[in-house]
């Protein structure tokens, strides 16, 4: 416990609580006290998803909470044999961070870290991921993939895959795809996948997860595109059992990967994505440059195919946002 300082002494009152301290609180017993607690800081928990009233913080009775044991529990044979450890934390800055950071140390394959809320969460092209409290699922997980380092891009169509194979698994069954990481519900944003290489070499990749779980309505005034929430389609808590479906995907969709390539994923994900043969808009991050065309389909690198007048263009992961064209669907 830390010391008091001398104006707490003075005063004879407590150390202010923190926010820390309140979210492990939250993970620990569903409530807290936020006795002493600044008036800023009781902003930052409603802003993450906290239900605050009577100088308590509280989960509502329909947030489950993430426990490891169930999780395993869940897994199949060959995602318990690869799963080398599990750590879920009350709260992080983020979960991708905090895995790099380990691969910095040593491989972090089979090694996976989650969140009850993500205080600074990271999303593609260095926006944020917002997850209020237990609403949300953060997840960041350690893959060794011997291929070479061109194919990473294809790895993430390849996750994208895998996420919506958890969804239907819980019972989300009309997910689709956004090339090049994004896992869409109705046309809105439901999860998202990040990709990173991690470690001292480029086969220690970092994959991190973001899906709506009754956070939806937190999150959707803070963010420029419609959001979706696994709870429009399923009504009993599925954190947990998604938690260990995402593994048991990921670690099957890894190991086919590694040792295939791509190749056996495009059709597959062709099928599922949203635009495809659809009229598209590529905004060039880089130039700025539009480019508008129809979407056909994926090269064996991951990057989009464009049909335009001038004929087909490809663009690779990073350098483009895709939305739909005036009249697509």
């Amino acid at each position: 416990m830390k010391p008091e300082t001398l104006r707490e002494k003075r005063a004879g009152t407590a150390p202010a609580r923190r926010v820390g301290e309140v979210f492990d609180d939250l993970a620990a017993r569903c409530r807290a006290s936020l006795s002493g607690m600044a008036a800023s800081d009781i902003e930052r928990l409603t802003s993450l998803g906290v239900h605050v009233a009577n100088g308590e913080a509280r989960l509502d009775a329909d947030v489950e909470l993430l426990r490891p044991s169930l999780v395993r529990q869940a897994l199949h044979r060959d995602a318990s044999a690869w799963l080398r450890g599990m750590a879920v934390h009350s709260h992080l800055p983020s979960t991708h961070v905090a895995l790099l950071e380990q691969a910095q140390a040593g491989p972090v394959a089979g090694h996976v870290i989650a969140a009850e809320v993500q205080t600074s969460g990271r999303g593609r092209r260095g926006r944020e991921w917002h997850s209020p409290f237990g609403r949300n699922l953060a997840l960041s997980l350690g893959f060794a993939l011997p291929r070479p380092a061109a194919e990473v891009g294809a790895f993430s169509l390849v996750v994208g895959l895998a996420v919506r194979a958890a969804l239907a698994d819980v019972g989300v069954r009309d997910a689709a795809l956004k090339w090049p990481n994004d896992v869409l519900l109705e046309g809105r944003k439901l999860a998202g996948v990040l990709i990173e290489i991690g470690g001292r070499q480029w086969r220690d990749v970092v994959v991190g997860v973001g899906i709506n779980i009754g956070g939806a309505t937190a999150v959707a005034p803070r963010v420029e595109q419609p959001v979706a929430d696994v709870t429009e389609r399923v009504s009993q808590p599925v954190r947990n059992l998604l938690a260990a479906a995402l593994v048991n995907r990921l670690v099957d969709a890894a190991a086919a990967f590694a040792t295939n390539g791509f190749a056996v994923f495009k059709a597959k994900w062709e099928r599922a994505h949203r635009h495809q043969n659809q009229t598209v808009t590529i905004k060039l991050a880089g130039s700025g440059e539009t480019v508008t065309g129809i979407a056909r389909g994926v090269g064996g690198d991951g990057s989009l195919r464009v049909a335009t007048p001038a004929g087909v263009r490809s663009f690779v992961s990073g350098e483009v946002s895709v939305r739909d064209a005036p009249g697509a669907r």
